[in-house]
C-alpha cells in the first residue's frame, strides 16, 4: 500500500494501539484513532499533535455492539471508505477457571470477540470500496490451540474464538486481506513492566499487516512470519 491510506485503529489511546496510530500517522497514512470516552480520545489526538502528528479522533466502545452501525454511517459519511480496520482493543482480565464468573467472561467476550466480530460486519461494506481493503485482528498466543496452556480461562478462549473468527472472515471475504497476529509479550499497562518487548515492536506486525504490499489472507503472524493457529 502506498502513503495515505485510510485506516482505523480501535482501543489507539493507549500501549500498542496508540503506538500504531503514531507509526502510521509518520508514515504518512490518514489514522482514526478510537477510544472509549471523548476525553481520552481527546488526550491521545493531543499527544500525537505534540509531537507533530494529525490524526482523527472518533469515540467507540467496542463492547457497545448497538451503536456500530452509526458509528459506520458516520465514518462513511466522512471518508466513502476505509482501507484498513485493525481490530485491536482489548481487555485481560486474569482469572483462571476456578475464580471465572459469567460476569468475567461476559466482559472479555464482548470487548475481545463480539466487538471485532460486529464491528467488521458494519465496516466491510467501506472496506470494500477501497481498492485494497484490509481487516488485522490483535490476538494472542494464549488463544492458539497449538499451544494451549493454564490460567486466563477467558482470555484464552476469546483469542482462540478470535482466531477462527479471523479464518472464517477470510474464507467469508475473499476481496479483502484478513489477518491475525500476536503483538507479543509488550510492555504496556496489559503487559506489564516485566515483558521483553517494547511497544515499537509490538506494533510492528499489525502496522506491516496494514501496509505492506504484499501479504497473504487467511492467517496468523507473529513478527512478520506466519505461525501456526
Amino acid at each position: 500500500m502506498t502513503p495515505g491510506k485510510i485506516i482505523l485503529v480501535t482501543g489507539g489511546n493507549r500501549g500498542i494501539g496508540f503506538e500504531m496510530c503514531r507509526q502510521l500517522a509518520t508514515m504518512g497514512h490518514k489514522v482514526i484513532l478510537t477510544a472509549r470516552t471523548s476525553d481520552k480520545v481527546q488526550e491521545a489526538v493531543v499527544r500525537l499533535a505534540n509531537t507533530g502528528l494529525k490524526v482523527q479522533g472518533e469515540v467507540l466502545d467496542v463492547s457497545k455492539t448497538g451503536s456500530f452501525k452509526v458509528f459506520a454511517q458516520r465514518i462513511e459519511a466522512k471518508y466513502a471508505y476505509l482501507d484498513v480496520l485493525i481490530n485491536n482493543a482489548g481487555i485481560f482480565l486474569k482469572e483462571s477457571l476456578q475464580s471465572l464468573t459469567e460476569q468475567v467472561l461476559d466482559e472479555t467476550l464482548k470487548t475481545n470477540l463480539y466487538g471485532p466480530i460486529f464491528f467488521s460486519r458494519e465496516l466491510i461494506p467501506l472496506l470494500h470500496n477501497s481498492k485494497g481493503g484490509r481487516i488485522v485482528n490483535v490476538s494472542s498466543f494464549l488463544g492458539t490451540m497449538s499451544d494451549m496452556n493454564r490460567n486466563y480461562t477467558a482470555y484464552r478462549l476469546s483469542k482462540a474464538a478470535l482466531n477462527a473468527f479471523t479464518l472464517h472472515l477470510s474464507v467469508e471475504y475473499p476481496l479483502l486481506k484478513i489477518n491475525a497476529c500476536h503483538p507479543g509479550h509488550v510492555q504496556t499497562d496489559m503487559g506489564g513492566v516485566n515483558a521483553q518487548r517494547t511497544i515499537e515492536k509490538g506494533a510492528e506486525t499489525p502496522v506491516w499487516l496494514a501496509v505492506h504490499t504484499e501479504i497473504p489472507t487467511g492467517k496468523f503472524f507473529f513478527d512478520k512470519q506466519v505461525v501456526g493457529w
